[in-house]
């Protein structure tokens, strides 16, 4: 909510020094011309004083300007959204269809194909009210390659056991079962989420203090009513997660975000996604101490 406001009320502060700073500057000239003009010594130390004054009002207000335009640059990217963690959107993309779909096992990668099948056509998922409308994106080929892959010894790959799935369990009813065949891309860690749906600054090493994380992922065959659950882990213990029906049709791009009160601190995280109380996929990313 805060960022909220800022973004609302930041460029009227904006707009409202630039005037000032203009203001200044013109009357700065309209005595300038003054001390220029006036015959009488003591009209133009007058002039001069008045002069003086509306340079500094000229200076004030442009550093005024220029800090609500730095403070304006610096609000988090993804300030629309609202300030609750685990929030999942979708956006819709180009149907990404596997390769030979139902000889391949659940949660494994496959080879997509820009083609969709014959007779089908891409449904517009649902998009919550409050948040903005996203351009869909027929691939997503990371821009950063990650400089480490994290490799700890002495945190094994947590598991969701039952008390993690009673953890994060809600009074949801499903109405559909997993197909053989649906699927679910590889997961992309992110600091942030480009206005096309597509992820950015993603890497598996974040500074400690990061504010929000981003995890995204494609999706195919898969149906409206299915259950599925998310589970962020933390040095290999229940951190947060959630019990969700699926709700965004067969195919796309989706992704939900995580926002811990204070940012998220050092230590080794692990996320997994599971349709139903199978894990389909997983990743894992390492938080660093400043």
């Amino acid at each position: 909510m805060p960022d909220q406001l800022l973004r609302t009320f930041t460029p009227w502060l904006l707009g409202l020094f630039g005037l000032a700073t203009a203001v200044a500057l013109l009357v700065a000239v309209h005595y300038l011309m003054q001390v220029r003009q006036s015959a009488l010594s003591f009209l133009r130390e007058r002039s001069r004083r008045k002069l003086r004054s509306s340079l500094a009002m000229t200076a004030l207000f442009a550093l005024l300007a220029a800090g609500t335009l730095l403070a304006l640059r610096r609000l988090p990217e993804q300030s629309g959204y609202p300030d609750t963690a685990d929030v999942t959107l979708t956006v819709p993309a180009t149907p990404v269809r596997p390769v030979n779909s139902a000889s391949m096992p659940r949660g494994t990668d496959r080879a997509p194909s820009a083609t969709p099948p014959a007779g089908s056509s891409p449904t517009a998922p649902f998009i919550p009210t409050n948040t903005p409308t996203l351009t869909p994106s027929a691939t997503f080929t990371p821009s950063v390659t990650p400089s480490i892959t994290p490799t700890p010894s002495r945190t094994p790959t947590p598991s969701p056991t039952v008390p993690v799935l009673e953890a994060i369990y809600t009074p949801v009813t499903p109405y559909a079962t997993p197909p053989a065949d649906a699927w679910l891309g590889p997961l992309t860690v992110s600091a942030a989420m480009a206005a096309n749906g597509v992820p950015s600054e993603e890497s598996v090493e974040f500074q400690e203090g990061q504010r929000v994380l981003y995890v995204s992922f494609d999706y195919d065959d898969m149906l409206n009513g299915i259950l599925w659950r998310y589970i962020w882990f933390k040095n290999g213990e229940f951190y947060a997660g959630g019990t969700r029906v699926w709700e965004w049709q067969n195919r796309g791009r989706t992704y939900f975000y995580l926002l811990p009160p204070g940012g998220f601190s050092a230590g080794w995280y692990d996320v997994q996604v599971l349709l139903e109380e199978d894990i389909v996929r997983s990743t894992r990313f390492v938080i660093r101490e400043r």
